[in-house]
């Protein structure tokens, strides 16, 4: 008997119940992201352990692809790298720093795997950013809206400005995403609500990387529709370029001239960065392969600080191999084919995430914070947006419920009649359509198999004799090649016919080598 078909829309009882596991973990990685956006040191001495334990609940679910296994490589990286580090104290701390944002970065892929899940963790993070910029306004109560930027820079307790800064740009890209997940007004009106208090507390930072980075991403979500997938290549190219050219102090020139032309907080230097690029540059060409070890810069240069740039930071600390490992990590996380499909979205979700994150990447420590790894592990889940909603309705779906027999399905009329080609000449007996035959429990179930020989089981059923169907089951092997041997006294191969309202007559075949007398049972010799 025929499995009872479910709902579409209505998952079974095992379903709710993975939901709520998924649930707990989400809300439990909320907690983590509300501090990554303003409180990094707390992620590093317990949030980590709190992803950690989400990891180990799902262990075996723990997917090997590209973005894992690129911040596995470099995770690894960094700890082997204290095989030859410069320092071996600033590289430890380095790789503590990055086994805690790596565990963030694998907890948010391995638990997120619902559209909730991931709005779940998304405004827990937003939350933090909230919150953030609460504090900003507060620890300032004398800083007002200024029109132009000065050296008269407003505090953060206990963290850097620039960090908190581009915590807040990233929790602009965040709102974006979480945009996408819902089409509700409400919560719609909600993003914005958290949007405006983000943007303020961003121009009153004076960070001209967050500045430029917001300034970009509210250009591309105007801009994108004219070409989507075109202006997308264009930003890849674009970054890359940007990239190189910093790394290479091409733009060299080009930076010293931007920043002159902020007459209120110009240096000279772009803040001491175009001064600490060279000698960068330098470190990273004498350990071009594997680096002087995680962090080494900064045991190296006379400020005792890094390089504010990813791929000088990465280059001289970990080499080429490094630099590799870290783009890895981006690129594939951006990029999937599950949800090639979004033409319009996906460049649009990817390009905000390119645009908002490039300053920061370029211009600061934002490798190992663990604001830039949440978010990045965010939008590697943006498959999740695009997948389609489930409504209840009147179609079903087969049912997996193993107390069930098999799924069924509806069989269209003439369904299952053998193809043209197939031997049938061979068959004596065929039940021509005369008389009715009952389908209640009838399934029809079509086997193709090239190689496939029919044999007929014997029953104790003469020709003459009405075939009961209540319970008889029809397979029919569809097959050009198909044989069919025949044995004395059996139900042979019959065509399958539609069988609404069709009637069932039962003729002896004409050369036949037996006589049937009505009511017997038993076939005698031909006179």
């Amino acid at each position: 008997m025929s499995a009872r078909a479910r709902p579409v829309g209505i998952p079974h009882r095992d379903a709710h119940r993975s939901g709520l596991l998924a649930e707990w973990r989400s809300i439990a990685l909320a907690g983590v992201a509300f501090f990554a956006a303003g409180s990094p040191d707390v992620v590093f001495r317990n949030g980590a352990f709190v992803c950690v334990l989400v990891l180990f609940t799902r262990l075996l679910h723990i997917k090997m692809d590209a973005p894992n296994l690129f911040a596995i490589a470099l995770t690894l990286w960094y700890v082997l790298s204290q095989a030859w580090a410069l320092d071996r104290t600033v590289t430890g701390l380095s790789i503590q720093n990055q086994l805690a944002v790596v565990a963030v970065f694998l907890a948010v892929r391995t638990a997120v795997t619902t559209r909730r899940g991931l709005q779940i963790v998304g405004w827990g993070y937003l939350a933090g950013c909230v919150y953030a910029a609460v504090l900003i306004f507060r620890q300032n109560p004398s800083a007002g809206f200024r029109a132009e930027l000065s050296f008269d820079r407003i505090v953060y307790a206990g963290v850097n400005i620039n960090y908190v800064a581009y915590a807040l740009t990233a929790g602009l890209a965040v709102i974006v995403l979480l945009w996408q997940a819902s089409e509700r007004r409400s919560y719609r009106a909600w993003l914005i609500v958290c949007a405006a208090p983000l943007g303020v507390a961003v121009w009153y930072s004076e960070t001209r990387g967050a500045l430029l980075a917001v300034g970009l991403m509210a250009s591309w979500i105007v801009l994108y529709r004219i070409a989507p997938p075109l202006l997308v290549r264009v930003v890849w190219g674009a970054v890359a370029v940007s990239a190189a050219a910093i790394a290479t102090g091409v733009a060299d020139t080009l930076l010293r001239a931007t920043d002159a032309g902020s007459a209120a907080r110009a240096t000279g230097d772009l803040a001491g960065r175009l001064t600490l690029w060279p000698e960068a540059r330098q470190v990273f060409g004498e350990h071009l392969l594997v680096g002087a070890g995680a962090g080494g810069f900064r045991a190296v240069n006379a400020s005792g600080i890094g390089a504010h740039d990813v791929i000088l930071e990465l280059g001289t600390g970990l080499g080429l191999v490094g630099v590799v490992l870290f783009i890895g990590v981006i690129v594939s996380s951006l990029i999937s084919t599950r949800w090639a499909h979004s033409v319009r979205l996906r460049p649009l979700l990817v390009g905000t995430f390119l645009l908002s994150g490039a300053p920061l990447y370029l211009s600061g420590h934002w490798e190992l914070s663990p604001a830039g790894w949440l978010v990045l592990a965010l939008f590697s889940c943006m498959p999740l947006v695009f997948e389609p909603v489930r409504a209840v309705g009147r179609a079903t779906e087969p049912s997996t419920d193993p107390a069930g027999d098999a799924p069924t399905r509806d069989v269209a009329p003439h369904e299952g009649l053998p193809r043209e080609g197939m031997p049938t000449e061979s068959l004596p007996h065929e039940i021509l359509p005369t008389q009715a035959v009952p389908t209640e429990s009838l399934t029809t179930e079509v086997m193709p198999n090239e190689d496939l020989t029919t044999e007929v089981l014997p029953h104790e059923i003469l020709p003459a004799q009405a075939v009961p169907t209540e319970s008889l089951t029809t397979e029919v092997v569809p097959d050009e090649n198909l044989t069919t041997e025949v044995l004395p006294h059996e139900i042979l191969p019959a065509q399958v016919v539609p069988t609404e309202s069709l009637t069932t007559e039962v003729v002896p075949d004409e050369g036949l080598p037996e006589a049937v007398v009505p009511g017997d049972d038993v076939p005698r010799p031909a006179d």
